[in-house]
């Protein structure tokens, strides 16, 4: 065969093998590239891509990487467009694996080799939004959207990214900007939807925010041979209807949203496959619909739900926390201590088991374990208003009063504007007799509150105590008034 001869077998070879990439025969790709590396001794540049590229298909990532290695050693033409082709592709490789810092610098490499190149734009600033580079990510987004290439898929896409670095940036006006873009491209991305609703949790927008996911779960398409749900989009739209429902001062509608987030939960547990690997998620599942159970109180419901959560997440300390203020409300106080010790053992860095054992102390009678059980709580964040207050009642139960009363400055500090600490501090100075500081905390309390009933009728007392019956008889007629619209 003449030397013309077996270029033009080789070149055949090249082009066949680009064909069925594109018609996606990916084994028969690689079969026909490697003839063609045969052929040339070895030292076909292009051979080597065209085969990495059919073995990325394959997910034949560590042998891809071998034909672009291999590249490299026998370009021996430095073809800038090839150099960066090559780069590019293996960035794609490596961010497929999840390997960020890897893509991100052979994604850079090829966009030094040839800046132009729309794709390369694309994928930098993909691996730029990924990574938390809001900044450097936008700007390559910028340069491929501009473009203006053809590629509805990659467009939605871009949209979809540099909405997301809007919303890393704080943008969320022009973060919602691009993921209506995105969505007036494909209404079908459930990514989209996931984004939206993470932005508007971001802003407390928690109905908007279930909404997006409701959208997000009803797109959400598995992938090839999976059999799972959408796990993290159910469990995000479960957690955004309970905190809009913490939000509604509607009982009605709080009642509803609680029974959606139960539903969620269920349709997740449904819907989740049987299977070892998926325990965290079953029990966070289950831990889900235990909060909504006792929500709607269905007390014995959750202590099952958060039982089942534990027996297959034993770390899982916010079920022992949970269950615990089920027990607590269930009078089960013994059990409700031992979830809160169990649940504080393995999270020591949030105070809310603590202040929750003083609480269920307290009501024991048991007020000097409760002391205890509060001073772990300020061990752990010595900012924490709730257990300065309660600690307080404890000591106004105990007559200590000016314990009492330096635990409710503490709270007054931390939030100055609550009238009820007011109120707490002017009933430990009425106990002592100071009846002055107690008339002028309590006035405060309801220049804060002006709802604040037993902060009137207090005031009504302590006005009576310093001869102050004709100003007093108004606050009480406020107080009684108020307690009267509760009581209705």
């Amino acid at each position: 065969m003449s030397q013309e001869e077996a270029l033009e077998k080789y070149n055949a070879m090249l082009e066949q093998g680009q064909q069925q990439l594109e018609a996606e025969e990916y084994e028969e790709a690689a079969a026909t590239f490697s003839e063609a590396i045969t052929a040339s001794g070895g030292a076909s540049g292009p051979g080597y891509i065209g085969r990495a590229t059919a073995r990325k298909e394959l997910k034949e990532y560590a042998k891809a990487q071998e034909d672009l290695k291999n590249f490299r050693q026998y370009n021996q033409s430095r073809d800038p467009a090839m150099l960066a082709a090559a780069s590019n592709l293996s960035g794609e490789i490596y961010l497929e694996m999840g390997a960020l810092g890897d893509a991100l610098a052979d994604f850079e490499e090829a966009v030094e080799s040839d800046s132009n190149n729309p794709l390369y734009q694309f994928n930098l600033g993909k691996v730029y939004a990924l990574a938390g580079a809001p900044d450097q990510g936008r700007k390559a987004l910028d340069k491929w959207i501009e473009a203006g290439v053809d590629d509805p898929e990659k467009n939605a896409e871009a949209y979809r990214l540099r909405a997301q670095t809007y919303a890393q940036s704080g943008k969320f006006e022009d973060a919602n900007a691009d993921i209506q873009a995105a969505l007036a491209i494909d209404d079908k991305d459930y990514e989209v939807y996931a984004l939206q609703g993470m932005i508007a949790a971001i802003q407390e927008d928690w109905a908007a925010g279930a909404e997006a996911y409701r959208k997000a779960i009803e797109n959400y398409e598995p992938e090839e041979d999976s059999d799972l749900p959408y796990v993290e989009g159910q469990l995000q739209r479960a957690a955004m209807l309970e905190e809009a429902a913490k939000e509604s001062e509607d009982p009605e509608e709080q009642r509803r949203l609680f029974q959606e987030k139960l539903d969620e939960s269920q349709r997740l547990l449904d819907a989740l496959p049987d299977r070892p690997q998926l325990a965290a998620a079953k029990a966070s599942a289950l831990f889900s619909r235990g909060v909504a159970e006792r929500q709607l109180g269905d007390l014995a419901s959750a202590v099952g739900s958060f039982t089942e959560a534990i027996d297959l997440n034993p770390g899982l300390a916010q079920a022992y926390f949970r269950r615990g203020i089920c027990f607590f409300h269930m009078g089960e106080e013994r059990m409700a201590i031992d979830d809160f010790d169990k649940a504080a053992s393995i999270d020591f860095a949030t105070p809310h088991s603590a202040l929750w054992k003083g609480r269920v102390y307290a009501q024991l009678g048991e007020y000097y374990e409760a002391l205890k059980s509060y001073a772990q709580a300020l061990a752990v964040s010595d900012r924490y208003t709730d257990a300065y207050v309660n600690r307080g009642l404890v000591y106004v139960q105990l007559g200590e009063y000016e314990r009492a009363i330096a635990d409710f400055n503490d709270a007054i500090r931390l939030q100055p504007t609550n009238g009820q600490h007011y109120y707490f501090r002017g009933v430990a100075y009425a106990l002592q007799g100071k009846h002055d500081k107690a008339v002028k905390s309590l006035a405060t309390a309801v220049d804060f509150d002006d709802q604040l009933a037993p902060a009137y009728l207090k005031l009504a007392d302590e006005l009576d105590a310093i001869g102050r019956s004709d100003v007093a008889a108004d606050f009480r007629a406020r107080g009684n008034e108020l307690s009267n619209q509760v009581s209705q």
